[in-house]
């Protein structure tokens, strides 16, 4: 669509006073309709509409001054897209494959209007409800560190430090795991107590045991002879019955060294217990020969998940009691999205439908704000004062504006007929007049104007018929404000062209 207008188009792009030429502007209001100031009423006392319309004149002015440029004195980028020279009009512009006028819009004119794009997406937009919510740690996320035993806490990390798996977050200097080594001290000293009194035992019932056999052999030896020794014989009846006494007692000591033992693994259970480590590892020997719980003077607290250090619960060089919370590490990945769903709405979800938790809108105009899919769980329990049902979902991954707190919307396609589409965001959408425009990027420094056929819109996203295909970007961002500039635009003088924000440049 094209305006002309006689008068000179700098002059008028820069008049402000209101016995001039009429700033004309497009500005919806809520409802949706334009609002327009009439050409008759020039002369009449100036209006809110028209001090808005003044405004966005003035910005425009600004916009232009800054954006401008000389293609006589600059030379052209490298980087700027190469039109077909044979297609390209005396406007700078140049008409596509399909007939369609492409404007020129170089990334300095982007930058000063904040021009952003998102690309049309296929969407269920009829079977798609929106629902509230926000991210919130998982249960598993957050991981208390307690003292076992009181004692002086030396801290070895800071709040908010990143920590791995097995890194030292502190050091425990208490009495109480001194008493505890040296119980162990003595349980490996009762074993060793006992293997000697075994080793005693079993070599008394051997030496007994000899002495009988070399009592038979002389008793033998004897009775060949045709002799008899009764001093022989009373000694060997003796050593026989002392030998069950000596056999008992080899036993008795081999149950000792048994309880011995078990003494002993019972205090490693305890110091393993204390210390969080596994009993193989405080049997594990260091570099000095001795086991890990006889060189170990203090309890060292370690990290069993990666995770930030949230928060601290002592100061360095304090006391803490036994059983004492030390620190809380956070897994800043375990999350989830909890959103409420109105309980009217409760017989259109289920468990497993595909849902997308949409980035919020600051992070959407730029890069990294991808949407985050995953699939939804309904919560068995509703709220009955907000008569609402809780949605979770586990996401499939994570970008990095996802955070605990961050609020936005999860969108789930609910089950239904209706096949997906091309759909656009809603804000692409801008009036002019009775027709609804949308800007498609063409290349890379170049925009289309369309007046595509809509359809069904839930508020956020609307269904594009014809004009806009999946994958096509469209500008967010700046559409209005670029719209009005195309609106005001007279036509150029002979020699000069316009950009698409409205600035009037020299041909080259």
């Amino acid at each position: 669509m094209t305006r002309q207008s006689q008068s000179n188009p700098i002059s008028t792009q820069i008049r402000t006073h209101w016995g001039n030429k009429p700033c004309l502007s497009e500005n919806p209001d809520q409802s949706g309709h334009s609002l327009r100031h009439d050409p008759d009423l020039q002369n009449a006392p100036a209006s809110s509409h028209a001090i808005r319309s003044l405004q966005v004149t003035c910005m425009l002015v600004l916009t232009m001054s800054i954006s401008a440029c000389d293609r006589t004195n600059e030379p052209e980028l490298e980087t700027r897209d190469k039109p077909d020279v044979s297609q390209q009009d005396p406007a700078g512009s140049f008409l596509t494959a399909d007939g369609e006028e492409a404007l020129e819009l170089p990334e300095s004119v982007r930058e000063n209007l904040g021009v952003t794009f998102r690309k049309a997406e296929s969407r269920a937009v009829r079977r798609t409800v929106r629902v509230p919510g926000a991210f919130e740690l998982t249960p598993e996320a957050r991981r208390s560190y307690h003292a076992t035993l009181p004692g002086r806490v030396e801290l070895h990390v800071k709040q908010l430090q990143h920590v791995n798996a097995d890194d030292l977050l502190a050091r425990i200097d208490s009495p109480d795991w001194t008493r505890l080594r040296h119980a162990g001290v003595e349980a490996e000293g009762e074993i060793r107590l006992a293997e000697a009194r075994i080793a005693l035992a079993d070599a008394a019932r051997r030496e007994t045991q000899l002495q009988i056999a070399f009592n038979q052999k002389r008793i033998a030896d004897l009775e060949a002879a045709g002799t008899r020794k009764v001093e022989i014989e009373a000694q060997l009846e003796q050593d026989k019955n002392k030998l069950p006494r000596l056999e008992a007692e080899l036993n008795a000591r081999k149950v000792e060294l048994d309880e011995a033992r078990e003494h002993f693994d019972s205090q490693l259970s305890v110091m393993a217990s204390v210390t969080g480590l596994p009993v193989e590892a405080l049997r594990k020997s260091t570099d000095t020969g001795s086991p890990l719980w006889r060189t170990s003077l203090r309890i060292e607290v370690r990290a069993t998940s990666d995770g930030i250090v949230d928060q601290l619960h002592v100061t360095q060089g304090g006391w803490a009691a036994a059983g004492g919370a030390l620190l809380v590490t956070t897994d800043p990945s375990a999350l989830r999205f909890h959103a409420h769903a109105p309980q009217t709405d409760i017989g259109r979800f289920r468990s497993g439908q595909p849902g997308r938790v949409i980035s919020p809108r600051s992070v959407a105009a730029g890069d990294g704000g991808a949407d985050i899919t995953g699939q939804i769980h309904v919560g068995f329990r509703a709220h009955p004062d907000e008569r609402t049902i809780p949605l979770l979902l586990e996401p499939n991954d994570l970008p990095g504006w996802a955070k605990p707190g961050v609020s936005t919307f999860l969108e789930v396609t609910v089950d239904g007929d209706e096949e997906p589409v091309a759909a656009i965001p809603h804000e692409a959408v801008v009036r002019d007049g009775l027709s609804r425009v949308v800007f498609r990027r063409h290349g890379k420094n170049h925009i289309v104007r369309v007046e595509p056929r809509l359809g069904m819109s839930d508020g956020q996203w609307v269904e594009v018929i014809e004009g806009v295909k999946v994958g096509d970007e469209v500008m967010l961002n700046g559409a209005y404000t670029l719209n009005l500039a195309q609106s005001n635009r007279p036509q150029a003088p002979p020699g000069y062209h316009y950009h698409a924000d409205g600035s009037l440049h020299k041909d080259h």
